[in-house]
């Protein structure tokens, strides 16, 4: 008879990690560059951040951007999966303009850039999401791609950030 004993499960945490972490996550990336590239980046380093994470492709030099990946805490949020859009072409979200201005921030000065910003839900309240938007770069030198992390609702209550 098999008298193995039963692991406890794994238990999800419940609080997900803070944009100081997310930043220090891509901070630690850059083995001394101005900013890493997308290859420096792995999945399994940040499980827990990645239902949090987006990229983004900078398209003609910050003109326009397209997702790459979105999270699914941000799709949850956001009630869309906006994997392939340009960001021109949403016109769903309240902060679309607000978010131009941080993608074309992080690409101008080659640093990252935090944002409280306010989206109403699909009931009409208005509640809030913190956004850390982060430059990277093939070359080194072009940001070709940005690296986001979006905290919505309940999360930025529970994540103690204060931006």
């Amino acid at each position: 008879m098999n008298t193995m004993l039963a692991r406890p499960a794994r238990r999800r945490s419940l609080k997900p990690p803070s944009l100081e972490e997310f930043l220090s996550y891509w901070d630690s990336k850059k083995s001394g560059r101005t900013f890493p590239s997308r290859l420096d980046l792995d999945p399994v380093d940040i499980p827990n951040m990645l239902p949090f994470v987006f990229l983004v492709d900078v398209l003609g030099q910050g003109h326009d951007f397209r997702y790459r990946l979105v999270g699914t805490d941000i799709v949850r949020n956001t009630k869309k999966d906006f994997t392939g859009y340009l960001l021109s072409e949403i016109r769903e979200i309240g902060s679309q303009g607000k978010l131009i201005e941080m993608y074309q921030r992080t690409v101008a000065d080659k640093a990252p850039v935090t944002e409280r910003l306010p989206f109403k839900t699909r009931g009409g309240v208005k509640k809030f999401y913190d956004v850390a938007v982060t430059p990277l770069s093939r070359n080194g030198e072009v940001v070709d791609m940005l690296f986001g992390y979006a905290l919505h609702g309940e999360n930025v209550a529970r994540s103690g950030v204060d931006i």
